[in-house]
């Protein structure tokens, strides 16, 4: 079981800001109070198989303005063609792709991706293991010759 908790309370969000704070939780933040503690309350009450988390999305829209909140895949979009070399806190240099994010959808209209573009948030279950077995066994066979 992945992190040591049980499979129907690991969550991922992402980092979403409001007043400097991630925003599902910053204190004051209008989308924490409306919609967090009933996402949360309702996935929480959820079981889910081992290895899964649930990863959360709200839109970038006023709270009042949610159109529903909807289970739906991971979709894909382009995050965009540039590659900017930046500098970490440390000094070190690291790469930052994608700052010209599109919103082309790649995949589907019944992803995260189409349901925030309409203003719905958005809860997708992800399995933790991302290994393709099928190219694994692929692989292993153009590799063993």
């Amino acid at each position: 079981s992945g992190y040591g908790l049980p499979g129907r309370r690991r969550f991922q969000r992402r980092n979403r800001y409001c007043a400097g704070q991630p925003w599902a939780f910053a204190a004051g933040c209008p989308f924490g109070a409306r919609w967090g503690a009933e996402v949360a309350r309702k996935a929480i009450a959820t079981e889910w198989p081992d290895q899964v988390l649930v990863n959360v999305n709200f839109p970038a829209v006023d709270p009042d303005a949610v159109t529903g909140i909807a289970v739906v895949p991971h979709g894909l979009r382009k995050i965009g063609d540039v590659l900017e070399e930046r500098l970490d806190p440390r000094g070190r240099t690291y790469f930052w792709i994608g700052t010209s994010r599109t919103e082309e959808a790649v995949q589907g209209t019944d992803t995260d991706v189409s349901a925030i573009a309409e203003g719905r948030i958005t809860v997708t279950p992800l399995h933790l293991d991302l290994n393709h077995a099928a190219a694994i066994q692929s692989l292993r066979g153009a590799f063993a010759k």
